[in-house]
């Protein structure tokens, strides 16, 4: 693997030159972790079977999917290495049975019932860390990932702004990755944006063993950003955009193309309260053509879905410290599916995939009690 990256980190304006950042006089290296229960904590105390992934791994890795990053977790197999269908299970488990996060929003299912494999789908340039747990949470597990901020890649400098510039090649695969990304943040915002774009030809047995054979083109971009405000020291409001589309083809032609806003509040006052708010809107599109004159198929498949999530925590005193973390999670989805007639060529509702509709929701309450 040849990657070559550049990072511009730009001057500070006059007025941010006169604020003198404080200096940690102590730094815990160890990772700090959510999904052992919905609330942060040093690794090291968490109760459940968690493996991690920090932003260090990911840069020493240089992997070209989400699946290749994984493969390194014990008791984690992954299915298919494809951009569009990298389907991952954890101790066995069907990929559909495995509750997956990004910023700590749940990911709705998205293989149209088994019939698209669009499974999971997001560009390891933008992570900053992956927590999986083995088994709770989700029938065979769960998978968090969170995506990267300003503080992040600006992590150890002085600066505010700065801009990230990177191209690679890969000879396993063939692959050209080239990605381009600008950030600054102040005292109460903020921002990080940028793009990714990966073109790989057929791809080939891998030295490592990450990838299998499989002659296919394969072209990705995706488009990321996110912007946080912090009006005081009690509130902050995010919003983040991301935009993927994913282009398969051998014999068969696969696209896949998803658009996610996600709008969050946090807020914390003393004890009592310490809140998180989150919405987020997906939409999904997929296009499948099979050329093949007996079996030949041309289908759309459409996919929305809304969701959100509000937890509250608070800590209290009695027989030793309780943190009660109490709240509820939904989800409403939908979907659709056409065929093209190959006789009318006109766009008809697809019989295998009907139109449906669902919703999922409930109520949680956990007690953390620490003697």
């Amino acid at each position: 693997v040849l990657t070559i990256s550049f990072l511009f980190a730009g001057m500070n304006s006059a007025a941010a030159a006169e604020d003198s950042t404080p200096k940690a006089t102590y730094i815990d290296t160890q990772p700090i972790v959510v999904t052992a229960t919905r609330t942060t904590q040093p690794l090291s105390q968490a109760a459940s079977s968690l493996s991690v992934l920090t932003e260090q791994d990911i840069q020493e890795d240089q992997p070209v999917t989400l699946g290749e990053l994984l493969l390194d977790i014990p008791n984690v197999d992954v299915l298919d290495f494809a951009y569009i269908s990298s389907q991952i299970s954890i101790r066995g488990s069907n990929s559909s049975q495995i509750t997956y996060l990004i910023d700590g929003m749940r990911q709705d299912d998205q293989t149209m019932a088994g019939n698209r494999p669009s499974g999971i789908f997001i560009d390891p340039e933008i992570l900053k860390q992956v927590e999986v747990k083995h088994g709770n949470g989700g029938i065979g597990g769960t998978l968090a990932v969170t995506t990267m901020n300003a503080n992040d890649f600006l992590k150890g400098t002085d600066r505010n702004f700065g801009a990230k510039v990177k191209a690679g090649y890969t000879s396993d695969n063939l692959e050209w990755q080239k990605s381009a990304y600008a950030f600054g943040r102040s005292n109460q915002w903020d921002v990080v944006f940028g793009v990714s774009r990966r073109d790989s030809g057929a791809s080939t047995n891998s030295l490592t063993g990450k990838r299998s054979k499989a002659d296919i083109d394969a072209y990705s971009t995706a488009a990321f950003g996110k912007a946080s405000f912090m009006p005081n020291g009690a509130n902050v409001l995010s919003l983040s955009y991301n935009f993927d589309r994913a282009n398969s083809e051998s014999d068969t032609f696969y696209r896949y193309e998803q658009q996610r806003v996600t709008g969050k509040w946090e807020f914390e006052r003393g004890d009592l309260w310490n809140l998180t708010a989150a919405l987020q809107y997906a939409h999904s599109k997929f296009h499948y053509v099979n050329p093949d004159p007996f079996r030949g198929i041309n289908s759309k498949d459409k996919f929305d879905s809304v969701s959100g999530n509000v937890q509250n925590t608070s800590y209290l005193n009695g027989l030793g410290r309780h943190a009660v973390t109490y709240g509820f999670d939904f989800s409403k989805t939908s979907q659709s599916g056409l065929v093209l007639d190959q006789t009318t060529n006109e766009w008809d509702k697809d019989s295998t995939r009907p139109d449906a509709d669902g919703f999922d929701g409930g109520f949680f309450v956990e007690d953390e009690y620490k003697i």
